[in-house]
């Protein structure tokens, strides 16, 4: 365990949320998963959160908050969204209520809004309500937003065989109805012993 831990290295990482009125970003199917990509952004995560009010309507209420969480988290990235953020004038200052939130800069708003409409395929993404930055590092006395492999480090990944009646083997999340969490590589994992199970009439 301890050469594992050693193995890896703590890396940065920059938040971006932008909150919109409707989420522009879905079409047939609502997105719940992050999207990864080989722009700045690195991954997109999209997020809903209810009003619970008597009169929500759920989808296309109003209220309710609706937005893109960019997630850049390489050096390169990270540094990008930083330049971004000393230009200009603070984004829509008086709609940030929570004086721990810092706002963004209008110059990377629109850049931002240039990298979603290119990965959703919109040719002129609505204005953002507001938008938040905050840049995670190692100083935080909970350490690295995350981390990652060494390179050239060694891995060892040992196959769990979670039934002895059939040669089926799980390895993390190849594939997974929430890309990127836990909860995800759990669920589809169930799914996938349920339908074995089904096929096999086994209980």
């Amino acid at each position: 365990i301890k050469r594992m831990c050693d193995d890896v290295v703590g890396a940065d990482m920059t938040r971006i949320s932008l909150f919109f009125k409707h989420d522009w970003w879905n079409k047939e199917e609502k997105l719940y998963g992050p999207c990864y990509t080989d722009l700045p952004c690195s991954l997109v995560l999209p997020f809903y959160n209810t009003c619970n009010g008597e009169e929500c309507a759920g989808a296309s209420c109003s209220t309710c908050t609706k937005g893109l969480t960019i997630l850049a988290y390489n050096e390169h990235c990270v540094e990008y969204w930083a330049s971004l953020q000393r230009i200009g004038n603070p984004y829509n200052l008086l709609a940030i209520t929570n004086p721990d939130h810092t706002p963004t800069s209008d110059t990377l708003v629109e850049v931002a809004l240039e990298h979603l409409g290119t990965i959703f395929q919109k040719d002129e993404p609505p204005q953002p309500t507001k938008a938040t930055y905050r840049a995670l590092h190692g100083a935080s006395k909970y350490g690295h937003p995350f981390y990652q492999w060494r390179a050239r480090a060694e891995r060892d990944v040992d196959p769990v065989q979670p039934m002895d009646s059939c040669k089926l083997h799980f390895c993390h999340d190849a594939w997974s109805e929430y890309p990127s969490w836990v909860e995800g590589s759990l669920r589809s994992s169930q799914a996938v012993v349920e339908r074995v199970l089904k096929k096999q009439d086994i209980e």
